[in-house]
């Protein structure tokens, strides 16, 4: 269900927005959920030149997870945003935001595999603060200039995944800018940077490099340059993850078994990436469409490794580490990857009545593969075709076809590789008035042919069919 409300009154405007969806997943797993949303969204004109924005939204509900019978998540989350906008002059404006957001989860079980037996408890909660100035302005004609600063905190807490009750923190702060200059008047440059400093890996520059250039009305090339870095994440750099059970063929009365140590050298992962582009619209015979052209260098990548023997503790938070059902897993930046690849979107309209949307990928790739298969984590080929045909009476059809080839996910041990998937979906509606209001009723058939594996092995995407019905008022 789904319910959108909008209204004003003078110089402020509101929105608010209720959904709740509940599924059963697929039939062979448990995996059930439930989630309810509320947001809201209010615009307020102070002044001729200053404007605010706030919005805010909960999310919450349970989720079954399907890999044991008797495991429940429920998870809440909610965030508030605030953005001042003040305009100097017309292509001279600052803008401040500030945000944050909040996520908890209670995740606790019973396990059993005697000799061992307890509850293990994954509850976690996590919460992110930030504020972010921004500057944008023309101090000439051809020069367009962004630059800022933001300052973020985030924090998170469980027992089990960080093996203490006290907070685990990154403080991050960035600058950013970017200059832009219409060359010409068919060519336009952008050169931009980020310097970015985190309590995890320190200092990092990203800069990027663009340029734009029109051979004619409606065909454009482009190409840019750009080198970027992921910061892990506070469970990749400060997890402890461990849980201690009663041991019924004791002494000892209970022992730890460990999942996950971080590292005590940790890098971020670095990406270089290349590309060029071709943007093309010839409304003479109603084709448009996009052509990108693709490759990226990706170094540092961060997977889970055993810890070497001689570098495992004796115990967890005091308490003796059962090693036979334990993983001893930690991190490490040792695999590199390079991809290549060629992206096409093209958009078709015969007639008025038509649309014909194509989209397709192809991609090459090399890896090291030192922890983890890499080039089987990615299908080599995907593509989408959808045919939109509007009929007589406010009816509609739109039909799609989607083609994805075989992978392996690499949560998924990186060998169990997922066949080619195939799909066929069929959409049909109709636009009608109900009680002087307008209304939509839709019947959606998805995966109208043969099943098909999705993620693993186990979970085969059948058949499925649903309706809907909107009102607009």
């Amino acid at each position: 269900t789904y319910y959108r409300h909008g209204g004003g009154s003078g110089d402020f405007d509101y929105r608010v927005t209720l959904r709740a969806s509940a599924d059963s997943g697929f039939n062979s797993l448990h995996d059930d959920k439930l989630v309810r949303v509320f947001t809201f969204r209010g615009d307020y004109q102070l002044t001729p030149n200053d404007s605010l924005e706030f919005h805010t939204g909960l999310n919450s509900g349970p989720r079954e997870v399907a890999t044991i019978v008797d495991r429940k998540q429920n998870a809440e989350s909610y965030f508030v945003q605030g953005l001042w906008r003040h305009q100097m002059e017309p292509g001279n404006e600052v803008r401040l935001q500030l945000y944050h957001n909040s996520d908890s989860t209670q995740d606790s079980y019973y396990a059993e595999a005697l000799p061992l037996f307890g509850t293990v408890d994954l509850s976690r909660t996590g919460e992110r603060t930030n504020i972010e100035l921004q500057h944008v302005f023309s101090p000439s004609d051809p020069f367009n200039i962004v630059w800022g600063v933001e300052i973020r905190h985030d924090s998170a807490n469980s027992a089990t995944l960080f093996g203490t009750r006290e907070n685990v923190t990154n403080d991050l702060a960035r600058l950013f800018g970017s200059f832009d200059w219409q060359l010409t008047e068919n060519t336009n440059a952008s050169l931009g940077a980020m310097i970015e400093d985190n309590d995890i890996t320190n200092r990092s520059t990203s800069p990027r490099f663009a340029i734009n250039h029109q051979l004619t009305p409606g065909h454009v090339l482009r190409a840019s340059v750009s080198r970027a870095t992921r910061t892990p994440s506070l469970f990749e750099s400060h997890a402890n993850f461990g849980f201690i059970v009663n041991n019924a063929a004791g002494p000892p009365p209970q022992v730890a078994l460990v999942e996950y140590i971080a590292p005590s050298v940790i890098s971020a992962e670095k990406v270089e990436s290349l590309e060029l582009g071709y943007l093309f619209n010839l409304p003479r015979i109603g084709l448009s469409g996009d052509v990108r052209l693709f490759r990226e260098n990706i170094e540092d990548l961060f997977a889970g490794t055993n810890i070497a023997p001689a570098d495992i503790p004796a115990t967890y938070n005091g308490v003796p580490i059962y090693a036979p059902a334990s993983s001893l897993d930690t991190g490490t930046n040792d695999d590199q990857v390079t991809l290549r690849g060629v992206e096409i979107q093209t958009e078709f309209r015969p007639n008025g009545n038509n649309r014909v949307l194509f989209g397709a990928s192809f991609l090459d790739i090399d890896s090291s593969n030192i922890l983890e298969n890499y080039q089987l984590s990615v299908p080599k080929k995907t593509a989408s075709l959808m045919w939109i045909h509007e009929m007589p009476n406010s009816w509609s059809t739109g039909l799609s076809f989607y083609y994805v080839d075989e992978l392996s996910y690499l949560d998924t041990s990186g060998n169990d590789i997922v066949g080619e998937q195939r799909r066929v979906d069929l959409r049909i509606a109709n636009e009608f008035k109900m009680y002087g209001y307008p209304a939509q009723i839709a019947m959606v058939f998805q995966n109208m042919f043969d099943s098909y594996e999705d993620y693993t092995h186990s979970n085969m995407f059948d058949k499925r069919a649903y309706a809907s019905l909107s009102v607009h008022y």
